[in-house]
């Protein structure tokens, strides 16, 4: 960064950015650690930060005009500190959900396309597809591999065995 100061932001924002960032840095190590691990390392590296965050949020409330827009962004964080600390008590859990919303977006953007699918039985369709891709995703396969695999197999599929053609159920 070539600013000292992230290029005009206060000091005390500029320090709480360079708290998170280490948060990055240091969570970033443990990606590739499996679970056990990972906690384990999380509570020891990653803990002591958040503590030290919090204790400078803290002493940011007692300085600052309760309407300032650095207090609003103190605020929302402290009353969301419980979940935050989630992190040291499971590994499942990220520093952020920047992974769900990137897995969420095709919908976010299909959501304005479903209103000129032409009717609601259409936008229903186009869900399930997506909902049948997603789960191929989700589950490795590929989906043109899989779509060929249905569509060669569903008319010889009994009825009350339709599930086996699932994403999820694909042979490869």
């Amino acid at each position: 960064m070539g600013c000292t100061n992230l290029c005009g932001l206060s000091k005390e924002a500029t320090v709480v950015l360079q708290i998170i960032a280490e948060l990055y840095r240091l969570d970033g190590k443990s990606k590739s650690l499996e679970p056990p691990e990972k906690l384990e390392y999380r509570q020891q590296f990653l803990k002591p930060v958040l503590l030290r965050l919090e204790s400078y949020l803290l002493n940011l409330k007692e300085r600052q005009l309760p309407r300032s827009q650095i207090m609003k962004a103190v605020n929302y964080t402290l009353n969301q500190w419980s979940e935050i600390l989630r992190i040291i008590d499971d590994s499942r859990y990220h520093l952020d959900n920047n992974s769900i919303e990137r897995e969420i977006r095709p919908i976010a953007v299909g959501r304005k396309n479903y209103l000129f699918a032409g009717s609601h039985d259409a936008a229903k369709r186009a869900a399930v597809i997506y909902s049948l891709f997603g789960t191929a995703k989700l589950h490795k396969v590929n989906p043109y591999d899989w779509l060929k695999s249905v569509f060669q197999n569903m008319r010889s599929c009994p009825v009350n065995q339709v599930s086996k053609l699932l994403p999820q159920n694909f042979n490869r």
